[in-house]
C-alpha cells in the first residue's frame, strides 16, 4: 500500500435507510374515512348504491323504509293498544305526581312535565313509534286526567279534616246511623270525586286567580310534553336517487 493511497473501509457493507419525513397533513387527532362517501343521519352506515333525502338530509334505503312505515295510515288495532298503554302510564303519572305533591306540599312543574313523558312515551311505544292528531289528543286527555286525579287524595283527606271539625263544634251531636254501603254508592261516590277533580283547575282559577294561574301553567306543561311526545312524522321523504349520479 502506497503512503498516499486514501484508506477505504466498509465499502460493500450496506448503508442504513433513512425513512422519509412524515408527510405535513397527517394527523392521527381525528379518524378520516377514505372514501369520502355519504353516510345516512340516521344510522351512520355508508351510501352504496342508492340513497334517499329525509327532511333534507340523505338517508340509507333501510332507514327510509321504516320512516315511510311509520308515516302510513294507522289501523284501529294501534288506537287501542294506545289506550291501553296511555291508561297504564296515565295511572303511573298520576301516582307519582300524588306522591310528590303530597310528601312536598308543591305541585312542580318538572314533575307535571315527567306525567306528559310517561304517558306519551308509553303510547308511542303502543303504536310501534307512529304518531298524528289523534294520538295526540289522546294523551293529552290522558295527562289532563292524571295530574288532575292526583287531587283525589288531597281531597279526600281535607273532606276528612272537615267532617272532624264539624263533630267537635257541635256540644251534643245527634246520634246518626251510618248509612250501609252499596255498590252503586261506591260507584257514584267514585264518578262524582273524579268530575269534581277534573273540574279543579277551572275552580282553583275562579276562586284564586293568582295559585290558579300558577297551577294552569304547571298544567299546560305536562300538556305540551304529552302533545310533543306523539306528534306525527311529517318529513317530506323523496328518492331513491343512485349515489354514482350525484
Amino acid at each position: 500500500m502506497q503512503e498516499n493511497e486514501p484508506i477505504q473501509l466498509g465499502l460493500n457493507q450496506p448503508q442504513p435507510t433513512v425513512p422519509p419525513p412524515l408527510a405535513d397533513d397527517l394527523q392521527f387527532q381525528k379518524a378520516e374515512f377514505q372514501d369520502g362517501g355519504r353516510r345516512c343521519v340516521l344510522c351512520q352506515a355508508p351510501i352504496a348504491d342508492s340513497y334517499y333525502h329525509y327532511a333534507g338530509k340523505v338517508v340509507c334505503p333501510a332507514c327510509a323504509a321504516q320512516r315511510a312505515e311509520l308515516q302510513k295510515p294507522t289501523a284501529p288495532i294501534h288506537f287501542g293498544r294506545a289506550l291501553l298503554y296511555g291508561l297504564g302510564g296515565a295511572a303511573a303519572g298520576s301516582a307519582i305526581y300524588a306522591i310528590v305533591s303530597m310528601t312536598t306540599g308543591f305541585q312542580l312543574s318538572l314533575i307535571s312535565i315527567l306525567v306528559g313523558l310517561i304517558v306519551g312515551k308509553s303510547i308511542k311505544r303502543a303504536t310501534g313509534g307512529r304518531g298524528g292528531m289523534k294520538f295526540q289528543v289522546l294523551a293529552v286527555l290522558l295527562t289532563y286526567g292524571a295530574i288532575t286525579t292526583s287531587y283525589i287524595p288531597e281531597i279526600v283527606r281535607g273532606a276528612r279534616t272537615q267532617a272532624n271539625l264539624q263533630k267537635t263544634q257541635q256540644q251534643n251531636p245527634p246520634p246518626q246511623t251510618a248509612p250501609r254501603p252499596t255498590l252503586k254508592n261506591l260507584a257514584w261516590a267514585i264518578i262524582f270525586l273524579v268530575g269534581i277533580c277534573l273540574i279543579a283547575p277551572f275552580l282553583y282559577l275562579f276562586n284564586s286567580p293568582g295559585g290558579g294561574l300558577l297551577n294552569a301553567v304547571i298544567l299546560f306543561f305536562g300538556l305540551m310534553q304529552a302533545w310533543r311526545q306523539t306528534a306525527g312524522d311529517n318529513a317530506v321523504l323523496m328518492g331513491p336517487y343512485r349515489a354514482d349520479q350525484s
